[in-house]
């Protein structure tokens, strides 16, 4: 008996299967977590490249916003739309082509989130150019990207991904934020985009933010006056002082004008005869202020009294 317990011949059919299980059971799961490991490894992976691929598309949207052309007279509107899936502006080209006529070399580009396919949509970059002197009505932005829009100056296609595997839309969530809802007072543009490559799985969206404050948006002057009868000669003492730039710029031209009568005189103050035989009587007096960059804004009273 002693000598049978103390035998190492080899091991039983029973011992034997619980080894190859247990090997087999380690083993599985020393795979499974690799596999897992590669699996999470590609998706960061994906996920990295997708936020390199955003972030070189804002800082380009970062670069245009603040080389944003200024309202004048014949371009009233650098902002054309503002929405908050699609925002269309105009600004300066940095290489002008010889012969041009735009002489401020002013292109307008779009940026529009694109429908969303598998929780997942595409940040479109488009554009339009021209050389004459004034610049074109905006293309369509019926779709995104819209086949009205001219090809990319020098490529065969109108359009550009700026970054993919964005889920803002599924998620209702806004890519532009302004701080006006009028196009014309906007002076700063906020836009955050959600990334998942793997939508509905680990990890987490990512968030990619930036804002850009409008250094060339040029605001329409805000005209106040006041119109008091001086009592004699049918005199009336216009003041156009309190009138205001939202840039704080000092303001270049004052234009007053009367209903049935015209331009009636220029200047911050003015001493107006009224014409005419009849009075006492009223007038619609208007006046008009002109900023540095050619923007005017236009304010009337009705009725002045003129004795």
């Amino acid at each position: 008996m002693r000598a049978r317990l103390r035998d190492q011949a080899g091991m039983t059919i029973v011992e034997l299967l619980m080894v190859l299980t247990l090997s087999t059971m380690v083993l599985g799961a020393t795979l499974s977590i690799f596999t897992q490991f590669e699996r999470d490894n590609r998706t960061n992976q994906l996920q990295n490249e997708a936020q390199d691929q955003a972030r070189r598309g804002v800082t380009t949207l970062a670069r245009e916003l603040r080389n944003l052309a200024s309202p004048s007279t014949d371009v009233p509107r650098a902002v054309d739309q503002a929405q908050p899936y699609d925002l269309v502006f105009k600004t300066v080209e940095s290489v002008k082509p010889a012969g041009t006529q735009n002489e401020r070399n002013i292109k307008r580009v779009r940026y529009c989130l694109g429908a969303s396919s598998g929780g997942k949509a595409t940040l479109w970059t488009q554009a339009q150019t021209w050389t004459a002197s004034t610049s074109p009505a905006a293309p369509s932005t019926a779709a995104c990207p819209d086949g009205a829009w001219p090809n990319l100056p020098g490529q065969s296609v109108n359009s550009r991904a700026v970054a993919e595997d964005v889920v803002s839309r599924d998620k209702q969530a806004p890519i532009f934020f302004y701080n006006s809802a009028q196009v014309e007072s906007i002076t700063s543009i906020r836009n955050e985009l959600l990334l998942d490559v793997n939508p509905g799985k680990a990890p987490l969206e990512s968030k990619l933010a930036s804002g850009v404050f409008l250094r060339n948006q040029n605001r329409a002057p805000s005209p106040s006056f006041t119109a008091q009868d001086t009592g004699t000669g049918h005199r009336v003492l216009l003041n156009g002082s309190a009138s205001e730039d939202p840039e704080g710029n000092a303001l270049t031209q004052y234009i007053w004008s009367a209903a049935g009568v015209g331009e009636i005189g220029r200047g911050v103050v003015l001493y107006w005869t009224a014409p005419g035989s009849t009075f006492p009587r009223t007038y619609d007096i208007t006046l008009k202020v002109i900023d540095a960059g050619d923007r005017a804004g236009e304010a009337t009273q009705a009725g002045v009294p003129v004795s």
